[in-house]
């Protein structure tokens, strides 16, 4: 008795995803810092909480006061 196993290919379909999730994630991630460094910032004026921003640079977040 023989056994047949079909085999389907799909990693072009996993590689096309992949992207725009680590970029959807590395979104979360940047808002996440943001809201702790805001959470966390002295205010005075409110102008240092305003400044914290973040930015999404190819695979990678910076997050900082402008």
């Amino acid at each position: 008795m023989a056994n047949n196993v079909d085999a389907i290919d799909h990693t072009q379909e996993w590689l096309s995803a992949l992207a725009p999730a680590l970029s959807r994630g590395l979104e979360q991630v940047g808002l996440a810092a943001e809201g702790h460094a805001k959470a966390k910032c002295p205010v005075d004026t409110g102008r240092l909480r305003n400044s914290i921003t973040h930015v999404q640079l190819d695979n990678c977040v910076k997050a900082s006061d402008r």
